[in-house]
């Protein structure tokens, strides 16, 4: 708890007033570390420092520079009332309501009826949306967040304005109807869902090489480490001239009697003459390894000071596409499931409505079944009729043949009627006697006949259960229709 700026919990609800309003909160929610008390009547308090989310306790006249405009900006809610204890009792309904409480990083839909109804369905409270409706007796337009969205025209709520939703930065999202309005919200979600196209990694400048190598410094360096076996070298030259060429030099002329001779001074000064001659060749060659090594130590400098000069190039730009493409992979990891989210939200949204389609085209087609069901069992029904009064004629018919041919005659069929060749019948026709035809229809017409009529019950009985059945029975009762028998399907 404090009554300044300096000493407010960064994590806590911010709560500014003066006077009993703020003694009031002090002492009921004081001992609550969620919140933090700011005293606006203090000498030292600046307005410009308030707080995003919060409430200010009291009305205008509370603190005069403390406008509406400026509290709503940055999103921080006026409570007051006729007196104190209106001012705490809107405290505590602020406190204990969700919809009035603000909560930082949410975004607010305001809305109300069928666009509220929407509403709850396009934007998820997961995605950071907290929906408000404007027609709830609590609902105050002075407790609006800054940010948003607004479904519907000004018919919605009178008390909100457009003027008010400009300076709250607030959108307006309607049309036609709530169809429109709909249509409207879910633009607006889908547009703040979508992720903002990668920053662009800046390309690596480029650093012309540039060597820093000195050779003169190569040179000191490697006389530096030559400079021990040069003098070990004209160490060895003056020890073997001092200890043998010289003394060789000497005795030589006494060997000659010439030590008192200018042949003496010659020969030694010879010898010393040829010791000039390899110092000088020592110092020649030592020169000449200085320079070898200085030149290979400043090329082998020189390459590998290039060679770091392109690795680090080569490293640049190594990291300047990695980034760039893991940029452009995580925001198309990012579309992939935007598009998956977008695309599962359309197929849920339209599920109910192709359910209800499908639902009322089974029903349309179920009742066409059961009309064209029903036509065709009436039909086969009368048919049969026909086809049964047609047996008993048929029957009748074939009676009456066989009493006459059992009249016919004595003898049966051998002592039957015969006829000349000129007549109806004849005894010798290819087709046999009129016995022989009778038979042959009995068998192959009248009798096959009653036994599919009796089959063709059969498959009636099993019409609705069975589809191969009924579609045999379909075969039967075109063919019945037709005036063809079975055989013939």
């Amino acid at each position: 708890m404090g009554s300044t700026m300096d000493n407010i919990s960064k994590n806590a609800q911010y709560i500014y007033g003066s006077g009993r309003d703020l003694s009031d909160a002090i002492a009921k929610y004081g001992n609550n570390k969620n919140y933090n008390f700011v005293d606006t009547s203090t000498q030292g308090f600046d307005p410009s420092t308030m707080k995003s989310d919060g409430w200010m306790l009291g009305g205008n006249k509370v603190n005069t520079n403390v406008s509406d405009d400026m509290l709503q900006s940055k999103g921080i809610h006026r409570l007051g009332g006729a007196d104190a204890t209106d001012t705490q009792n809107a405290l505590a309904n602020a406190i204990s309501n969700g919809i009035s409480t603000p909560q930082s990083g949410l975004k607010y839909v305001y809305a109300s009826g069928t666009d509220l109804q929407n509403a709850q369905n396009i934007f998820r409270t997961g995605d950071g949306y907290k929906i408000v409706d404007v027609s709830a007796p609590d609902f105050d337009p002075a407790n609006m967040q800054k940010g948003g969205i607004m479904l519907g025209g000004n018919g919605v709520n009178k008390n909100i304005t457009d003027n008010m939703l400009n300076r709250l930065d607030i959108n307006r999202a309607y049309g036609q109807d709530s169809t429109g309005t709909a249509k409207a919200a879910e633009n607006y979600y889908w547009d703040s869902q979508k992720p903002t196209s990668p920053t662009v990694v800046s390309t690596p400048t480029f650093t012309p090489f540039s060597f820093t190598g000195n050779m003169q410094n190569y040179l000191d360096e490697a006389q530096q480490m030559l400079k021990p076996q040069y003098d070990l070298t004209v160490k060895n030259i003056n020890d073997n001239y001092d200890t043998n060429l010289i003394p060789q030099a000497n005795n030589d002329t006494l060997s000659r009697g010439l030590a008192r001779s200018s042949y003496a001074g010659n020969r030694v000064d010879q010898v010393n003459k040829a010791r000039t001659t390899d110092l000088t060749n020592a110092a020649m060659q030592e020169q000449q390894q200085i320079n070898n090594m200085a030149l290979q130590n400043y090329d082998k400098a020189y390459d590998r000071s290039y060679q770091g000069w392109k690795d680090q190039n080569a490293n640049n730009w190594q990291t300047y596409n990695a980034q760039n493409t893991a940029n452009q992979q995580g925001f198309q990891n990012q579309m992939n499931l935007y598009n998956a989210n977008r695309g599962d939200y359309w197929k849920n949204k339209s599920y109910d409505a192709d359910q209800t389609y499908k639902q009322q085209q089974q029903n349309n087609w179920q009742k066409q079944f059961d009309t064209s069901n029903d036509q065709w069992q009436k039909t086969f029904d009368f048919n049969k009729q026909n086809a049964d009064r047609q047996f008993d004629l048929e029957k009748e018919k074939l009676t009456a043949a066989l009493s006459r041919a059992s009249s016919g005659g004595s003898g049966g069929r051998g002592g039957g009627r015969s006829y000349s060749s000129g007549g109806r019948r004849s005894s010798s026709n290819s087709y046999g006697s009129e016995d022989d035809q009778i038979e042959a229809f009995a068998s192959d017409k009248s009798i096959p006949l009653y036994n599919r009529l009796q089959d063709l019950d059969g498959y009636s009985e099993n019409y609705n259960n069975d589809s191969g059945s009924r579609n045999d029975a379909n075969l039967w009762k075109q063919a019945l229709l037709d005036g063809r028998w079975y055989d013939d399907v």
